[in-house]
């Protein structure tokens, strides 16, 4: 069976499974009928696996396949599941009892057969019966039995599995939950967007591996409303979630645990309540110490709940398991389970079962030891970097006792694990009393969180002013309180700056900076102390960060040019202090934004790439390929862009979704739209229109939304349409700051498109304002452009021409983006230059007066345009660039010339009288290799194969009898020189 011809959903995590059934599959072809038994707990995905394997036998053709599943009660009734299978059949028969009928059904066709028997624990027996003997009488035919059943439920089961194991008849599967590697994969095809290792690792730790609760997670996370998708709350929903599917699932785990013994049945729990491995020994003693007798392990293995880890170790099949036997342990039996565990194990794992003990018996244990424990073991935790699994404890400590010197340490946990949410946990007594400024910060984060940025800008400046003073009887302010507030200030910064609210709080930032600086002055200048270092280097970290968030709060748009430059100063002062580098990093996506937005592409590409190359946090490295991708599109390389933008999309999935994630919705909607996946581009910029005010009504995801939709607009040739997106950004006060001037090039197109030529002046005007900072050959090349256009409108077509054609020129000054694309027209800003190229070439070739030498230049604009345009996913302007870069004929398909043409033909033109031999298009060839162009850059500038330039290249040298590329670069320039021209046609 070949897997091409596979049909029904993507199957992950089960080649192996898959490869063995093709194998049987193949078998059966030549008359020797198999049986693949396949078992395992609910929820492992038995019936997706069967239902997979009939669909490509079913695709294949030639296959007669039959799905048939029992059903709870079904045993109750004699032979209903052999009816069912005979009525999926659909054949004649004439008996009246179950197996004859089934035999006559079988025997109706002469094809193979494939038969799939779902979940026979629910199988009556007469069907039973009859099948055993089906499975006899058809063993030299071409039949393919598939039964699932769950684990140790079934006696047919267990004998169908026996015929299937031995000799040749068949095989047996037993499904493993799914690994991180597969729960990857899993999720980049459910959700379209390649997933972070830390995503799939974060869901197989919730989940265990389980294909059902994977596959609920990934459903909440696709399906969630604009602003509300959160992996977080999406794992924590598995414990309550109302689907029927893990209805059906937390059922089939207590009928499971219903039916095994006493002995076999508190086992399970104990394991549940465990969630680890425990001993064999260990588990029979706990059962002893409950008066029960010793387990049976085959019984225990039998329910399929359990599985060995070594000879003496034995643990729950998944995490999702667990939790579903524990709904079924009485309130009794659990104290009693929690009591036991907290005797052994790891101090910490101990010491949550200590608390749940704690919780049913309060006179059972020491509450304050156990306060301090969780302490100690909170702040373990905290110095390994386990930030998720401090806040945890330090919540445990808290829910025990008002313990006011544990509140920073929980705050910082959230903190550093990227989740202030956790801190609505912290009770509001103990909050209350804290400390003012820790107080504030927990304020100020959770406003933030809640993306209300002036909210949380009013927090940490009451914060700030909160500084004691020396004889004031309160405590000296603790550096601790100051660090935590900073954090706060940076995320407050960090979210301003994705909102488009510059302006507000320099002086919050600017004081924090300040006191930061004094904390790490106060530190020892030379120590080893980890901690000491760990503390400067962090509070290093912050006030690199503040000084950033401070330069856009000035709100000092004319001073706006200086900020990259001082922005970047920043990151390299970090680069120099060890374990700065998230810091650094994080900075270097800020000073590569900044530079794309001035129109600088090669220096942000620099920067951006430098932010990604090592292992930052996941947030930077979302932001700086979402830039990254936005430079690859400017500079024509659409599938690089799209490439980059899906694994930025990936990456907010780690997140709460936040203005950051509208950003990445619009520019994903940008590459996918450009590629011709018109309804995916609708689904992303929906999630940005019907996100909460909050998040999408800044300027910048506004600003930015409306940029796609104008690409779009263009891409459908819909001038208005353009027009008014861009005119949205044009009148937005730091429109163009946000997307970049660039843009304002389409905005004049569409206008001119329209016949509202009249606003071009004003738009000149706009670009040619020092504030809006612009590298000067982006800025040239722009407002080049705008007036050719207005030329244009005059019907100047000299002015017209000669402005546009400065435009392209000023273009090609731009850099590339990498050394790789150097040399390529139009540099960091190709599709910009395509634009202009595609207008300067219809200008020129509208005139028809145009030198030889003008003509043969528009048609080479027309098809490097042509080129570019195409690979951007603009079709409909390719096609046109096509049209006017159309080559002539031969020679030899021209009428001849006279003298006088000839001569001024070379005169005109400028055309070197040696390459008279030479057709147009290696003439034309020939010129681009004399200014240096590569073969491949020759063909990607004039739309051709590599191997026609080379082809070309070699008659003209032959033609030429030159010996190689350099002699013909030395011939063409040596004639230009001496004729006075340029030597280009």
């Amino acid at each position: 069976m070949s897997t091409a011809a596979a049909a029904g959903p993507l199957l992950v995590g089960r080649s192996a499974a898959l490869a063995g059934a093709r194998e049987l599959a193949s078998r059966v072809l030549g008359y020797r009928a198999q049986a693949l038994t396949v078992d395992g707990p609910p929820g492992i995905g038995k019936s997706t696996l069967a239902s997979h394997i009939a669909a490509e036998l079913r695709a294949r053709g030639g296959w007669r396949v039959l799905v048939v599943s029992c059903l709870p009660g079904d045993a109750e009734h004699p032979g209903v599941v052999a009816e069912r299978i005979v009525t999926t059949i659909d054949a004649p028969v004439t008996s009246s009892d179950p197996l004859p009928r089934l035999v006559e059904a079988f025997n109706s066709e002469s094809i193979a057969t494939c038969l799939v028997i779902e979940d026979v624990q629910w199988i009556d027996d007469a069907t039973a019966d009859a099948m055993l003997q089906i499975a006899e009488i058809y063993q030299a035919a071409r039949a393919f039995f598939i039964v699932t059943a769950r684990t140790g439920c079934s006696s047919f089961f267990e004998r169908v599995k026996n015929i299937s194991t031995t000799g040749m008849h068949g095989a047996h599967l037993t499904l493993p939950p799914l690994d991180p590697q597969d729960i990857g994969r899993l999720a980049t095809t459910r959700l379209g967007v390649p997933v972070p290792r830390e995503f799939a690792r974060r869901v197989h730790r919730a989940t265990g591996g389980s294909p059902l609760h994977v596959a609920i997670v990934l459903d909440q996370l696709d399906t969630a409303a604009p602003g509300e998708r959160d992996l977080d709350q999406a794992i924590s929903g598995l414990g309550c979630v109302a689907s029927q599917r893990a209805g059906r699932f937390d059922r089939a785990v207590a009928q499971i645990v219903e039916a095994s013994d006493p002995s076999a049945r508190a086992a399970l729990e104990l394991l549940s309540f465990a969630e680890r491995p425990l001993s064999l020994a260990f588990v029979d003693g706990r059962l002893a110490a409950e008066g029960l007798a010793p387990f049976s392990q085959s019984a225990l293995l039998r329910t399929g709940l359990v599985r060995m880890v070594d000879e003496t170790r034995v643990t729950s099949v998944h995490a999702m398991v667990s939790r579903s036997v524990r709904a079924t342990a009485s309130w009794r039996r659990s104290s009693a389970w929690h009591a036991a565990l907290a005797e052994q194990g790891t101090r910490q794992e101990r010491l949550r079962h200590r608390l749940a003990v704690l919780e049913a018996f309060p006179e059972a244990e020491d509450a304050e030891g156990l306060v301090d424990e969780f302490a100690a073991e909170g702040a373990a935790a905290l110095d390994r970097g386990a930030f998720p699994e401090a806040f945890e404890l330090f919540a445990a400590a808290l829910s025990l006792a008002p313990r006011h010197d544990l509140v920073p340490l929980a705050v910082r946990a959230a903190v550093h694990a990227q989740r202030p949410e956790l801190l609505h946990r912290i009770p509001e007594d103990v909050l209350a009393a804290a400390d003012p400024q820790v107080r504030a910060a927990v304020h100020a984060l959770l406003a933030a969180e809640s993306h209300t940025v002036e909210q949380s800008l009013g927090h940490l400046d009451a914060g700030i002013r909160r500084r004691p003073t020396p004889g004031s009887g309160e405590s000296a302010e603790s550096s601790e309180g100051t660090v935590l507030l900073a954090h706060a200030a940076s995320r407050t910064g960090r979210l301003a700056a994705a909102l488009g609210r510059f302006g507000h709080g320099q002086h919050i930032f600017d004081t924090l900076v300040d006191r930061l600086a004094e904390l790490v002055d106060a530190l020892p200048a030379e120590t080893a102390d980890p901690r000491v270092v760990g503390a400067r280097t962090e509070m290093v970290s912050l006030r690199g960060m503040l000084r950033c968030w401070a330069m856009f709060a000035s709100g000092d748009w004319p001073g706006m040019p200086a900020i990259a430059a001082d922005v970047r100063a920043v990151a390299d002062e970090l680069a120099g202090v060890p374990g700065a580098d998230v810091a650094e990093l994080g900075i270097r996506t800020i000073v590569g934004s900044l530079l794309h937005h001035q129109g600088r592409p090669r220096e942000a590409h620099q920067q951006l790439q430098a932010s990604i190359s090592a292992a930052s946090h996941p947030q930077f490295t979302t932001h700086s390929r979402m830039y990254l991708a936005l430079l690859h599109f400017e500079a024509g390389l659409l599938d690089e862009a799209h490439d980059q933008m899906m694994h930025a999309f990936g990456g907010t999935l780690l997140t709460s979704e936040d203005a950051g994630t509208l950003y990445a919705c619009a520019v994903a909607a940008l590459t996918t739209g450009m590629r011709d996946d018109g309804d995916r581009a609708a689904r992303f910029l929906r999630r940005v229109e019907e996100a909460p005010a909050d998040l999408s009504g800044g300027p910048g995801v506004d600003s930015t939304a409306r940029l796609v939709r104008a690409w779009l607009a263009v891409r459908a040739g819909d001038d208005a349409a353009a027009a008014h997106h861009l005119m949205e950004i044009d009148e937005n006060a730091v429109g163009w700051r946000i997307v970049g001037p660039p843009p304002a090039m389409l905005l004049a197109r569409a206008l001119a498109a329209t016949g509202r030529t009249g606003d071009l002046p004003a738009l000149i005007e706009r670009l040619e304002d020092p504030t809006l900072h612009c590298a000067d050959v982006v800025r040239s090349a722009l407002t080049s452009y705008v007036r050719g256009l207005l030329a244009v409108s005059r019907d100047d077509s000299e002015d017209a021409v000669r402005r546009l054609l400065d435009a392209v020129d000023h273009f090609d000054a731009v850099p590339a983006l990498r050394p790789s694309l150097a040399g390529m027209p139009g540099g960091g800003l190709r599709l910009y230059r395509s634009v202009a190229a595609l207008d300067a070439a219809a200008q020129i070739l509208a005139d028809p007066g145009a030198s030889p030498a003008a003509a043969g230049r528009g048609r080479l604009l027309a098809s490097q345009a042509a080129h570019v345009l195409a690979q951007s996913g603009l079709a409909r302007l390719a096609e046109q660039a096509r049209g006017l870069g159309a080559a002539e004929s031969s020679p030899r398909d021209r009428p001849a010339r006279t003298g006088a043409e000839e001569n001024g033909r070379t005169a005109q033109a400028g055309v070197v009288p040696a390459l008279e031999c030479l057709t147009r298009r290696e003439e034309q060839i020939a010129h681009l290799v004399s200014d240096g162009l590569s073969n491949r850059e020759i063909a990607e500038a004039l739309v051709v194969s590599v191997r026609t330039v080379e082809y070309h290249v070699r008659n003209a040298l032959r033609k030429l009898q030159l010996p190689s590329r350099i002699e013909l670069r030395r011939l063409i320039r040596t004639a230009a020189a001496e004729s006075g021209g340029p030597g280009r046609c």
